[in-house]
């Protein structure tokens, strides 16, 4: 373990866990570098900018690229509740297409844990609108 490291901060439990991820570490120089900030007790967010390289359809953020973001979201939501979990199920409702070239807000908050199983809820928001909603189950790590 990190000699340095804080287990009770959010910044090196996700160090940590997660020290090459492309989502969120600073450590891939390929990644997205999300940065993600806690909101309340249960919540956290990032934006991310759409770069018109993560496009689907022109135009159209890549529908794989909106689950890794609502995935990242999650489990760095678990993160900051000091909770290392991977996923165990992830469901996404696309409401709304979002644009490429136009940033957008993850944001994913937990609802509650039980037996080893965390579950979460998640969005992503474009222009002051939910384009994309989620839900996941995360089954804690076991060493």
């Amino acid at each position: 373990m990190d000699t340095e490291a804080d287990p009770d901060s959010p910044a090196d439990v996700q160090r940590l866990a997660h020290p090459f991820c492309v989502a969120c570490s600073d450590e891939n120089p390929d990644g997205f570098h999300l940065k993600f900030a806690q909101i309340d007790q249960r919540t956290v967010e990032a934006e991310f900018s759409c770069q018109g390289a993560y496009e689907g359809y022109p135009g159209r953020l890549h529908g794989g690229v909106i689950a890794l973001l609502i995935d990242s979201a999650m489990t760095n939501c678990l993160f900051a509740l000091g909770s290392v979990a991977i996923t165990a199920e992830l469901n996404l409702r696309y409401l709304e297409p979002i644009l490429t070239a136009c940033p957008a807000t993850v944001r994913a908050r937990q609802i509650r844990t039980a037996h080893g199983l965390h579950y979460l809820e998640a969005e992503v928001i474009q222009e002051g609108k939910t384009k994309v909603a989620a839900t996941g189950t995360f089954m804690d790590v076991r060493d």
